[in-house]
């Protein structure tokens, strides 16, 4: 919970070097995003996978009526996701 970031910086190397796999819970944004190549999202509902970080955060930060509305939808790359806010 309280990692230096030399310390998370060793952690995500001997993840990324670990050739089996693992399962990592944090609300560390760095290190979930640097560590991992696939995100779970689990509701009541269902569990939903993502292979970009910026959309399972966008998917865990909506209200639960919204998730259940989108549990079935396919993952969209990540720049047909950002706005013009020209």
């Amino acid at each position: 919970n309280h990692l230096d970031m030399e310390t998370i910086d060793s952690l995500i190397d001997a993840i990324d070097n670990f050739p089996g796999g693992c399962l990592v819970i944090s609300h560390d944004q760095h290190f979930l995003a640097a560590a991992a190549k696939e995100y779970w999202a689990v509701t009541p509902q269902a569990i939903k996978s993502f292979n970009i970080f910026e959309n399972a955060k966008s998917f865990a930060l909506k209200s639960r009526m919204e998730q259940m509305n989108a549990i079935d939808d396919d993952e969209q790359p990540l720049d047909e996701q950002k706005k013009n806010y020209d």
